[in-house]
């Protein structure tokens, strides 16, 4: 590789928040488990390695005949640098003009910036390799709010002019599946580039004029460089070898009016109440302005979560594969009966033959005994052995369309491939109702002593539009037709009324009813 780059083109981008966003800081909080970066004002930011690795990624998945290496750089003994310089990027400040670059000195007052020092947060609950929360998995993150701008720089090196290369980074910036931050599968990282705001030009240091204009050129987000080229008309050429996206549309209308998001406390009214988020709004002078009050939120990982588990029934459905009926005669080898056998302890002789333990088996089973050892741990034995086809982490539907963790250096995991967004819903008090529980004791039937809870659902009567974005390469494969019937159908499900979102799904409320369609993105 030779170091005579005599071409530079360099862009400025602003970037919008389409759905809140959270790049980690890697540290714990006072209250919560993750916080987000801060630069050296304690505002908000992304550092350049995230722009630069998400940026990497996307550029190879959308356009597969580029040599990433050359571009990106590589590693190894004979690696190299990378030809692209990303800058981070800094928080655009209410009057859309200004960016929190370096040491800023800004108002201490600022009601906009005051905002920031609080961010709001989201709770999740970990999952286990069979699909369920796992005891004391709770944890929470902060987040930023829809509708933050980031401004940043970015830089291409290049011996001669190569302007399809650059059109293709700049096409992976403006696609739809360049997202920013962690949890990009439920809901977080959507981002647009503001165009309006946002332009590139190309330097030739061959040229004495624009050589001048290169060195001259500050560093500080907050001076441009003229004259340039506008975003508007820059990164369309590319898209026909882009990898293929399809985008499902959701128009989703409460079936009982009511649905519960729940935000995990109470308020003075209520014990459990709606999940509501504030968000930023640009009018077309690019200047800032706060929702007046906390919009209720619908959260993606809510919508993914309850597909992702009609998918899977769906799926084993198509292929016949379904966990054994728990009434079918006992039918195990000898080896596995061998190892069901409880062992000699002290003076407890445990029974050690296996025909014994066949006709003790059978005669439990007739007797419908179900809180004993052997059929306890044959029950669990089912099970491990079921996980994998018919559960749903492991199912491959599951695993095709929203991927699978890393659980050990032996598994390579793999990202999901379904992007589905938050969704706000505007907020009127007049909708909230409230509803009076009480807690029921099992053993009675009764209602407990003192066990009264109060929950707000919300009542809302117009469309909900969702979009849903799928890698194509989910489909893929031999089973690849019976994945996306699967999900197809997980869909119908929805707007049917028959897969219920939320909370208090079992009191009635979370139903919905509407129409998709689909269209293919390139």
């Amino acid at each position: 590789m030779t170091s005579n780059y005599s071409v530079r083109y360099i862009a400025h981008m602003v970037i919008e928040t389409k759905t809140p966003m959270t790049v980690g800081a890697s540290e714990k909080g006072l209250n919560l488990d993750k916080m987000v970066a801060r630069d050296a004002n304690l505002l908000p930011y992304i550092p350049g390695s995230s722009l630069a690795g998400v940026l990497r990624h996307t550029v190879a998945q959308l356009f597969p005949s580029l040599k990433i290496d050359n571009i990106f750089g590589a590693g190894g003994n004979e690696g190299y640098g990378s030809c692209i310089l990303v800058s981070a990027a800094h928080l655009v400040l209410q009057d859309g003009k200004t960016v929190c670059d370096g040491l800023f000195d800004f108002d201490s007052n600022s009601a906009f910036l005051q905002r920031f020092q609080q961010l709001p947060y989201r709770d999740h609950v970990r999952i286990d390799q069979k699909g369920v929360a796992e005891n004391q998995g709770k944890f929470d993150e902060e987040v930023l709010y829809k509708g933050t701008r980031f401004a940043f720089e970015l830089e291409l090196l290049c011996q001669e002019t190569n302007d399809e290369v650059w059109n293709c980074i700049l096409a992976a910036c403006m696609h739809p599946a360049f997202r920013l931050g962690g949890g990009t599968r439920k809901g977080f990282g959507a981002i647009e580039v503001v165009k309006p705001l946002s332009f590139w030009k190309c330097f030739d240091l061959k040229n004495a004029a624009e050589l001048i204009a290169y060195l001259e050129k500050s560093s500080s987000l907050n001076r441009h460089f003229h004259p340039a080229n506008n975003m508007e008309k820059t990164g369309k050429e590319p898209f026909a070898q882009q990898k293929s996206y399809i985008t499902y549309k959701l128009c989703l209308k409460a079936a009982d009016k009511f649905f519960f998001f729940g935000a995990g406390y109470g308020d003075k009214e209520a014990d459990k109440i709606i999940k509501r988020e504030c968000y930023i709004t640009w009018n077309d002078q690019h200047q800032a302005s706060w929702v007046e009050e906390p919009q209720v939120l619908i959260p993606g990982t809510s919508i993914k979560g309850a597909l992702a588990h009609r998918t899977a029934y769906h799926y084993n459905r198509l292929i016949h594969n379904t966990i054994p009926n728990e009434n079918a005669p006992i039918d195990m080898s000898d080896a596995d009966l061998e190892a069901l056998l409880p062992v000699k302890q002290a003076n407890v002789y445990a029974i050690n033959d296996i025909d014994e333990c066949k006709a003790l088996l059978q005669l439990v089973q007739s007797l419908s005994l179900d809180d004993n050892f052997f059929t306890n741990r044959i029950k669990e034995k089912i099970e491990s052995q079921s996980a994998g086809s018919a559960g749903n982490t492991s199912n491959p539907a599951v695993v095709a369309l929203f991927g699978e963790a890393k659980n050990d250096d032996s598994s390579t995991g793999l990202a999901g491939r379904v992007f589905i967004g938050d969704v706000y819903v505007n907020f009127d008090k007049k909708s909230e109702k409230l509803f009076n529980h009480v807690k029921i004791d099992r053993f009675t039937g009764g209602g407990s002593d003192g066990a009264l809870f109060q929950e707000k659902a919300y009542a809302y009567e117009a469309v909900i539009p969702v979009e849903i974005m799928v890698d194509q390469a989910a489909f893929g494969g031999d089973n690849g037709d019976k994945i996306n019937e699967a999900f197809e159908q997980a869909l119908t499900d929805l707007i049917k009324g028959l897969l219920p979102l939320g909370g208090m799904v079992a009191k009635g409320h979370g139903r919905f009813s509407g129409t998709w369609n689909k269209h293919f993105t390139n």
